[in-house]
């Protein structure tokens, strides 16, 4: 039987572990993190310790989400029966990526529950809370994740239109891109080297420095030959 506490668990994003602790001594950050293992352990909501804080965000989200919750108790969300890759490509240059799986559309009648997550300037991407927060995660700044739902939802605005979720098409997309980052990244790499080979080879030299250095060789020779006449 699962235990009580294993059914609590919250999403943390860095922003708010930093700010709890950036302004603490060492001892302080000593002491709230034993109070935290005695709060999360106990389920402690009441006490001013990062770990307490932890603790009401996870009784927020069972509150806003009882349907995740009872889930939970049961070993985790049920499986959906049907799957299907069939579809438009998801993929940002219109390549549909092998093996992405295409969750069933929800059956008529279903309201939706709302969702405070960014839906792109013009609404069209759908994203409920917990998976905007996994792409703010996953992409580590959330200007970039705004402007890559705003991508996807310039192309929905253009017509396109995607049969797997839009967080799915999202994650691909930020793949692909960070991809193609690291090929460019490469490219310019080795074109910098190059440059450096060939300008390496290169005489920049002034006429009149390649005048001067001539004189100074010439005069080497010539008190060289002095010296062997002595």
């Amino acid at each position: 039987m699962t235990a009580l506490n294993d059914r609590f668990w919250a999403r943390v994003l860095f922003k708010e572990f930093i700010k709890h602790y950036r302004k603490l001594t060492d001892e302080q950050i000593v002491a709230d993190v034993r109070q935290s293992m005695d709060d999360l352990e106990e389920l402690v909501d009441n006490t001013t310790s990062f770990g307490s804080q932890m603790v009401r965000w996870s009784m927020e989200r069972a509150e806003r989400y009882p349907q995740a919750s009872e889930n939970g108790k049961k070993g985790g969300r049920p499986r959906k029966d049907k799957e299907s890759t069939a579809g438009a490509p998801t993929r940002e240059d219109g390549v549909k990526p092998e093996g992405v799986r295409i969750a069933p559309k929800a059956e008529s009648g279903t309201p939706a529950k709302p969702s405070l997550a960014y839906a792109g300037r013009g609404g069209n991407v759908h994203l409920t809370d917990d998976e905007y927060n996994m792409l703010l995660q996953e992409l580590g700044n959330k200007r970039k994740a705004d402007k890559l739902i705003d991508s996807l939802d310039y192309a929905i605005s253009e017509g396109k239109t995607y049969n797997a979720p839009h967080f799915h098409v999202l994650m691909h997309w930020n793949d692909y891109r960070e991809e193609k980052a690291a090929e460019a990244a490469e490219t310019a790499k080795a074109r910098a080297a190059a440059n450096a080979e060939a300008f390496g080879n290169v005489d920049r030299r002034t006429p009149f420095q390649k005048n001067q250095d001539e004189l100074h060789q010439l005069y080497v020779l010539t008190s060289e030959k002095l010296k062997e006449l002595k």
